[in-house]
């Protein structure tokens, strides 16, 4: 991480986003972290406009001192004028990672055509960090969906630089592909069971074959494989684990997940309790 990117538009969850980054940057290697504000335009007195920006850079800067001297890290401030979500994306293209807080200040308008964060996620060209929650220290306990796409192996990657001292819970739903055609094709009970076995074992050594890539230590991780709905099964591992990240890939492995958010990380996003990471595997252009 050289460079953090908070987007606040002065709310508690854009508090909750500062204090969360700056956690982060005190990690080894600290990063330079930017608040970034982006103000809606005032269309009709360009006078009242500049007056409002001039007040709004001022409560900036006063935001970034009282974050810096809350947590001892520096804050750039940073105003942009455009449309709030384009802008914040444009500007995460020089950035190594966007922090931001789950709901802003207008909650009802972010339900009616799709939460900010849900549209960032979509356009950033970097990993982003939902915070859902007041950040009471480091990470300890993290859950990583694994569907061993690109994405899901670069956002265990970064799970465990971000985290460096948590625990990783490794989450994989496999399943039997036609398996409701067997019985049909007149596969025995016996070879369906044989079938679900065989799945489960390639989805060991996968996981394996991911871990040693990752040069992750064994006695880090937890491994939770099992035949089951994928967004159910990370809700009820997070609940559990009582998690307080979720990594996750951006996509997962088919053509129709690439062209789309993520059905899974989509699900991800709006129903996790905790905080969510959301990772491509390579910075998008």
């Amino acid at each position: 991480m050289n460079t953090i990117l908070v987007a606040t538009d002065f709310s508690a969850d854009a508090r909750h986003a500062a204090r969360r980054a700056a956690q982060l940057a005190r990690a080894p290697g600290a990063a330079h972290v930017v608040l970034l504000h982006v103000p809606p335009a005032l269309p009709f007195d360009v006078e009242l406009d500049l007056r409002a920006n001039a007040a709004v850079e001022r409560a900036l800067e006063a935001l970034a001192a009282e974050l810096h001297a809350e947590s001892g890290t520096a804050f750039e401030p940073r105003l942009a004028g455009g449309p709030v979500v384009p802008t914040i994306a444009g500007e995460a293209a020089a950035c190594d990672l966007v922090v931001l807080g789950a709901r802003g200040v207008n909650p009802l308008r972010d339900l009616a055509i799709g939460s900010s964060a849900e549209r960032l996620v979509r356009t950033a060209p970097c990993p982003v960090l939902i915070v859902k929650a007041a950040p009471k220290g480091a990470y300890e306990r993290v859950l990583v969906p694994m569907d061993f796409s690109p994405d899901s192996r670069a956002a265990l990657a970064l799970a465990a630089r971000l985290a460096p001292r948590a625990g990783l819970t490794l989450a994989h739903a496999y399943d039997l592909p036609f398996e409701g055609k067997l019985g049909i094709a007149g596969a025995s009970p016996e070879d369906i069971e044989r079938y679900r076995r065989q799945a489960s074992e390639q989805a060991e050594r996968m996981m394996d074959e991911a871990t040693a890539a990752a040069g992750l230590a064994p006695e880090r991780l937890v491994r939770v494989l099992d035949r089951a709905y994928p967004p159910k099964l990370i809700q009820d591992t997070a609940r559990a684990l009582r998690a307080e990240l979720i990594a996750i890939g951006k996509h997962g492995g088919s053509m129709l997940e690439d062209l789309l958010l993520g059905s899974v990380t989509l699900h991800t996003l709006a129903a996790a309790e905790c905080d969510v990471l959301v990772v491509p595997s390579r910075r998008q252009a």
